[in-house]
């Protein structure tokens, strides 16, 4: 697999100091000071942009630049590996539970499960929570299979969105994003471009759904504090 330019430019020090560089990308001043004080360099938004891995409009279609936002973000992210997704993706299915009144009670109490086993799992990765993810992944499955052949269909997308982001999450979660490398190279999965486009397309889906009932300026925001906050005091 193709090691990405980021990683090629920057992936010594993301290796040595994940929190500190994710912080500073992320616009963290103290972080910064204290990145630029010892000679760590970390990537700017400039120079994902240079990298076509991290394009979140390949197409060049006519898209928002919010939802683009929100894309770029988690392709971005994903460079500092599985913690950093899991954080996104329990970001945005809580985010879900705040703005979203569930159109039933069944929704809702799947909904709510998903999400509280994600929240769970997020720095108590047990056996017991991965077996509870495996069965919540396979119910919320089920309540898709009957739609998944029209997916365009009202009926499919009441069921997507009603469980959206945590259901989104609970997939994120539910396998360990670390040992899902596949690639011969020597480096870690987040520095490979088919790592980063494969392990994004859950969260970039949780991100969709939590803006759907809120908003992508709002997701964009709240992960950005999330991340910053969860980065700076892991030092």
């Amino acid at each position: 697999m193709a090691i990405t330019q980021i990683w090629s430019r920057f992936g010594g020090s993301i290796a040595d100091a994940p929190h500190l560089t994710l912080a500073s990308f992320l616009g963290h001043a103290p972080s910064i000071e204290v990145a630029k004080q010892h000679g760590i360099a970390y990537p700017s938004d400039a120079d994902f942009r240079s990298d076509p891995t991290y394009d979140p409009n390949r197409h060049k279609l006519d898209l928002e630049k919010d939802y683009l936002d929100s894309k770029f973000l988690v392709l971005s992210v994903a460079t500092w590996g599985a913690e950093a997704l899991y954080r996104i993706v329990n970001t945005c299915s809580l985010l879900q539970c705040m703005h979203h009144s569930p159109s039933s009670a069944h929704f809702k109490r799947l909904r709510d499960e998903a999400a509280s086993c994600v929240n769970a799992m997020i720095d108590n990765r047990t056996d017991e929570l991965r077996k509870k993810a495996d069965a919540l992944h396979q119910r919320c499955s089920e309540e898709y299979k009957p739609h998944e052949k029209q997916p365009d269909s009202k009926a499919a997308q009441a069921v997507w969105y009603q469980l959206g982001a945590p259901w989104f999450a609970i997939e994120t979660c539910r396998s360990d994003l670390t040992a899902r490398d596949d690639s011969r190279e020597k480096e870690p999965g987040p520095s490979n471009q088919t790592w980063i486009t494969r392990e994004t397309v859950w969260p970039s889906r949780a991100i969709d759904a939590a803006a759907h009932w809120s908003s992508f300026n709002l997701v964009n925001q709240v992960l950005r504090s999330t991340l910053i906050s969860w980065a700076s005091t892991q030092r």
